[in-house]
């Protein structure tokens, strides 16, 4: 398993998990983030701290199940059922 994949499977893990700072932990300072198909984009680790809590108060019993997994370069695709 590559470093990228198993940064990858942690993350789905910690979201499973609800925690909003270990997730904004994989963040840099000046990260962006955006996730589908909302779109619109959060900036910073504490920003991004602060929305996946919003998310996490909602989405009590999340569960993730990767279908496929596939690492090219820097990016990971995931193809996935998630449960929320």
């Amino acid at each position: 398993m590559s470093d990228k994949e198993t940064i990858v499977r942690a993350f789905l893990a910690d979201w499973s998990a609800g925690d909003a700072r270990k997730l904004a932990d994989y963040f840099t300072e000046d990260a962006v983030f955006q996730m589908m198909p909302r779109g619109d984009e959060v900036r910073g680790r504490e920003a991004i701290h602060e929305d996946f809590k919003a998310q996490l108060s909602w989405c009590t019993d999340c569960a993730f199940e990767i279908i496929a997994l596939a690492v090219s370069g820097d990016t990971v695709f995931t193809e996935r059922i998630d449960r929320m």
